[in-house]
């Protein structure tokens, strides 16, 4: 007997769905500020520094860019605590 395993995934086919993308890809860091200048220089990533307070998220946050104006952006997220 054992587990039967699905081999496709239900749902539209690849032709009815256009390509997808995305704004951004999120990381939790414990310090924005401790560990931010580390972050973009191991991607190659462009970063101003700047860090936001996001109340609705209740966190910080910064954004940091890779490659050109199509690709997605890095986002670190500090939760407040």
């Amino acid at each position: 007997m054992g587990e039967k395993v699905a081999t496709q995934m239900p749902g539209p086919s690849p032709s009815s769905v256009g390509v997808a993308t995305f704004h951004h890809v999120g990381f939790v860091v414990a310090s924005i500020s401790q560990q931010g200048f580390e972050f973009a220089r191991s991607l190659g990533a462009e970063w101003s520094g700047n860090i936001i307070h996001d109340p609705l998220q209740q966190a910080r946050v910064t954004f940091m860019h890779c490659g050109g104006p199509n690709t997605p952006a890095v986002e670190l997220v500090e939760p407040d605590s």
